[in-house]
């Protein structure tokens, strides 16, 4: 999100995968740990977080994914596509739109 902002939303536990649980959020980390304060036990955070951001966190209880494992990775995408096309669930492509993010 940048300026010390951060773009997040919960998830919770799916069938298959972790759904998002509310809308994205755009919040200050404040605003963040505050959040995470009210969820029950130790939520794991993951993402593209700057190294002060994530230490924050961490030091809030947040369980924060190691660095190397939050990485934009297109397979992991890919790996996620392939399993709900193997399963059969298919999107109304025309119903289909973006969501753009910012802060």
């Amino acid at each position: 999100a940048g300026r010390g902002r951060v773009v997040w939303a919960p998830y919770a536990a799916g069938e298959r995968a972790p759904r998002a649980s509310a809308d994205a959020r755009n919040d200050t980390l404040a605003d963040l740990i505050l959040a995470l304060d009210a969820l029950p036990g130790r939520p794991v955070v993951t993402g593209d977080l700057p190294r002060e951001m994530a230490q924050a966190l961490a030091d809030h209880g947040a369980n924060v994914v190691p660095a190397a494992l939050r990485w934009r990775r297109p397979a992991a995408l890919a790996a996620l596509a392939w399993g709900r096309h193997a399963a059969g669930e298919r999107d109304d492509s025309a119903s289909l739109a973006p969501v753009y993010l910012h802060g």
